[in-house]
């Protein structure tokens, strides 16, 4: 079957047409104004198709920053001309907000404007562990992993410790599912977070809290990272050297969280938002908030530093863990209370 790809989905699929029931037909790894050949993956309510060949690029097709492309399937929208993609993300933006929360389109439209990143700028990774030790990143769409080589999506620091982790693979394998790297927002201080693989019904440990430690001591020791920590099968932590990480909750050195929970990916998209919330807002002393699903504090503690008073929810225990260290850091800790 022949498409064309007239724009993009949420989650950076190509959209096409149906060329004779019109039906919208989702295409992975495909840009606006390509042309291809796809065979149909899926005929339930939503239509699929995979790309066997491409007939024609999109006029703004560029080649992947990435040796990994397009086996791996995250940057779903690295070959599109960076114009491009800031044009495609404010359309989606605003059409989910049309959608969902019934803003004028104008008056959002307007407020757009592009963040100059640098685009090695992730601050944050989690990747699976595959059967040899090695870490690596899901397929496009598939269980199956790719191990990158590199990974020009990531602070070129954090790169190094995910490919300095290779050292480890024999730690690693069978033992560890899921590793996730984070580093602070100075680009400095890395920090470690090992998801232990989960005892099989009747069988032994995979890993004893001792080999949770000692595999935590080595990252350290060996220079990856400055910190690790795990959570073993009993609920006790395991911690090696400085597991947190600063400067990416409310754009403030004061506050942190330990690797592995959810921070802004990129500390200039943070201290954007953060300065959009705040004008958007326009606090007042003494402004009632209520935060929902706050994580370690990021808009919350925002929020109370411009003098509101936040209630912040958080369902997730690790998280509100760290949101409760943080509200003591806060000093002021009677405009931001804490809920679970």
């Amino acid at each position: 079957m022949k498409l064309k790809i007239e724009s993009l989905a949420q989650g950076g699929d190509g959209l096409a047409r149906h060329p004779e029931s019109g039906q919208a037909i989702f295409v992975p790894g495909t840009l606006p104004g390509d042309e291809v050949e796809a065979d149909l993956s899926s005929s339930r309510k939503v239509l699929r198709a995979q790309a066997s060949r491409r007939l024609k690029d999109s006029a703004h097709r560029q080649p992947p920053r990435c040796d990994s492309r397009p086996q791996c399937g995250g940057c779903p929208w690295q070959e599109l001309e960076s114009q491009q993609a800031f044009e495609w993300k404010g359309r989606l933006l605003v059409g989910s907000l049309v959608r969902f929360a019934s803003q004028a389109a104008d008056d959002i439209s307007q407020r757009l404007e592009p963040i100059t990143v640098a685009h090695r700028g992730r601050h944050r990774v989690v990747l699976r562990v595959d059967g040899s030790g090695r870490l690596a990143y899901h397929q496009g769409g598939s269980h199956q992993l790719v191990v990158p080589g590199a990974c020009p999506a990531l602070h070129p620091r954090l790169e190094a410790a995910v490919l300095a982790m290779a050292s480890l693979s024999s730690l690693l394998k069978d033992s560890v599912t899921e590793v996730a790297l984070g580093l602070d927002a100075a680009g400095i201080a890395r920090a470690v977070r090992l998801y232990p693989r989960p005892r099989r019904r009747g069988g032994p440990t995979s890993i004893t809290s001792q080999g949770l430690k000692s595999l935590a001591q080595a990252i350290v020791s060996r220079g990856i990272a400055e910190g690790a920590w795990a959570e073993d099968e009993d609920g006790q932590l395991v911690v090696s050297g400085e597991p947190y990480l600063t400067g990416h909750l409310a754009g403030d050195d004061r506050f942190s969280l330990r690797a592995g929970l959810f921070h802004q990916a990129d500390p200039a998209v943070n201290r954007s938002m953060i300065t959009e919330l705040i004008e958007m807002a326009e606090p007042e002393r003494g402004l009632r908030v209520l935060d929902m699903h706050a994580g370690a504090g990021n808009f919350a503690l925002a929020l109370a530093l411009a003098r509101c008073r936040v209630q912040a929810s958080e369902v997730d225990g690790e998280a509100f863990d760290d949101l409760k260290t943080n509200v003591k850091k806060l000093g002021k800790a009677g405009r931001l209370e804490p809920l679970r």
